[in-house]
């Protein structure tokens, strides 16, 4: 039945998102080979569980014990689910990312090359110094390497894509975060529940007059130990869990701010143009608006993928395998 209701939480995250990327990240789950041995894994486990609940002769920590191998591998499946969402959200989403980079570094490499032109003129009037002249070549050698680093880093973005689909990225899917948070879904936690009741177990398994006194200790000390690095780590968590809440929140406002900066930035875009073909701006007046459009569109890219980024981070609160 938990398995169940773990599908069924990721359909409900995947309604938001495009239908192209929703295929290629059910594709890139479907074929790896890891979470198909950990499927595997718990179908033994269930079924070593079944035998030792019908065996009559089957001691109940035995069976305890069972159930705990079970838990630990769905686990196991569901953080290595999450770790695959994770990895097609990046493959998918750095493309989009190196597209509109490359579209800023192609745009201030124009303003650079334009103010370059601007000084050779200049200079050859005698209207501007060698130090501004040489200024406008540095200027623009560094705007010509980000142009160079940016189709690298698109290169390289396509090709990591490419070694696992052959799909083309549209959008940045619109991943959801859960309504319901918990620290105590979170896996790690769960792990370390598990680790407690397996030493309680052991200081059940030693409870008998054959066990020796300095065993039962040790079990007793393994038993605090791990009941301690619990509380520890549930207190972690929750640190962790309400510093995650606020970056998203935070997030949430610097997509709203970077799409207001888009608009903003067209307005002046079409303004420029408007004041161009009344020869009231310069060439480079409406260059240097395309370019803090073409940065504009950027900035908004990365905070949508950052945004969607700290969603999937905020689902290790909420599976519960």
């Amino acid at each position: 039945m938990k398995q169940v209701v773990v599908v069924g939480l990721w359909l409900v995250l995947g309604l938001g998102m495009a239908a192209a990327y929703t295929e290629f990240e059910a594709g890139l789950i479907g074929s790896s080979q890891q979470l198909a041995q950990l499927e595997g894994q718990v179908s033994s486990a269930e079924k070593r569980l079944q035998v030792l609940e019908q065996d009559p002769y089957a001691a109940p920590l035995e069976r305890e014990e069972a159930a705990a191998s079970l838990a630990r591998v769905r686990i196991q499946l569901g953080r290595q689910r999450l770790a695959l969402r994770q990895e097609a959200y990046r493959l998918w989403t750095e493309v989009l990312n190196g597209r509109v980079r490359l579209e800023a570094a192609r745009a201030a490499a124009k303003v650079a090359e334009l103010r370059l032109r601007a000084a050779r003129v200049r200079a050859e009037k005698g209207a501007a110094s060698p130090l501004e002249l040489d200024a406008a070549g540095r200027a623009y050698e560094r705007a010509a390497l980000q142009l160079e680093q940016a189709r690298a880093a698109l290169d390289s973005a396509r090709q990591a894509l490419a070694a696992r689909s052959e799909v083309d990225p549209d959008a940045v899917p619109e991943v959801v975060p859960p309504e319901a948070l918990d620290v105590e879904r979170h896996p790690d936690l769960q792990q370390a529940r598990l680790d407690v009741q397996a030493a309680e177990r052991a200081v059940l398994a030693a409870s008998g007059p054959d066990t020796a006194r300095l065993e039962k200790e040790k079990r007793a000390a393994e038993l605090r130990a791990a009941r301690e690095r619990a509380e520890r780590l549930r207190e972690r968590l929750r640190r962790e869990l309400e510093s995650l809440q606020a970056q998203y929140a935070r997030q949430q406002r610097l997509v709203g701010l970077a799409r207001d900066a888009v608009a903003d930035a067209q307005k002046k875009l079409e303004a420029q143009r408007l004041r161009l073909e009344q020869g009231l701006a310069s060439e480079l007046d409406v260059l240097s608006a395309e370019q803090e459009l073409a940065q504009a569109r950027a900035d908004r890219l990365s905070a949508q993928v950052e945004l969607g980024r700290l969603a999937l981070e905020l689902w290790a609160y909420a599976e519960a395998p």
